[in-house]
């Protein structure tokens, strides 16, 4: 995600290297040119232009140099940026991973019919369990543990150090994407207030606040 930044830096590179080479082209082409001006310089410093385009020619070659090691670089900051945001994805797959599992654990029973009980799982469960007005303690444990799963996730990218604050806005907003109505319910629920202030600087936790 920090592609449009190394192409910025590339940008740069390329103009600092045109810049360069332009100028010492330049001087190579005028430098006869100005001699020209100068016919008695140029009777009796004649040889000296070759050591001066020779020098020219060895500052092509300290930019082309110059550029190389700017475009490398460029390159070395680009493959470390890709390292840390591949190390920071799986990590947070791996957490998402685990709280998909964890919902799929969750099964309640529904006995208000008595002849024929129901068995809830995973995110059904979960409705049914958003949408009760008293819950059991085992249940009310089960939803907690849920919340705290998520909330870890979160902390995981607000306090990670490997991507900017903009990717963070973005991952933060996927995770809260990724719950319907009834699961952000409970988070509104069974999340206490002080731990949602810590993400209120991302616009998609503040509307939960205020709900």
């Amino acid at each position: 995600m920090g592609l449009f930044k190394e192409t910025k830096g590339n940008a740069k590179v390329v103009r600092i290297g045109v810049v360069i080479f332009v100028g010492v082209i330049l001087i190579t082409i005028l430098f006869p040119v100005i001699m020209s001006k100068f016919p008695c310089v140029w009777n009796e410093q004649f040889g000296v232009m070759f050591g001066v385009l020779s020098a020219l020619f060895t500052g092509l070659a300290f930019a082309a140099t110059f550029v190389t090691l700017l475009f490398h670089q460029q390159e070395i900051k680009k493959q470390n940026e890709m390292s840390n945001m591949g190390f920071f994805e799986g990590h947070y797959i791996r957490m998402q991973q685990e709280l998909k599992d964890f919902v799929s654990t969750i099964r309640i029973n529904d006995v208000s019919n008595l002849s024929q009980p129901i068995n809830y799982f995973g995110k059904e469960a979960l409705r049914v369990l958003s949408e009760r007005p008293s819950i059991s303690n085992s249940d009310q444990i089960v939803l907690e543990q849920y919340v705290n799963r998520i909330l870890s996730i979160m902390e995981y990218v607000d306090d990670s150090q490997l991507i900017e604050d903009r990717i963070k806005s973005e991952y933060i907003c996927e995770i809260i994407k990724r719950l319907d109505k009834y699961e952000l319910k409970i988070l509104s629920k069974y999340c206490k207030l002080q731990q949602l202030i810590k993400f209120a600087k991302y616009d998609v936790v503040q509307q939960i606040i205020g709900q």
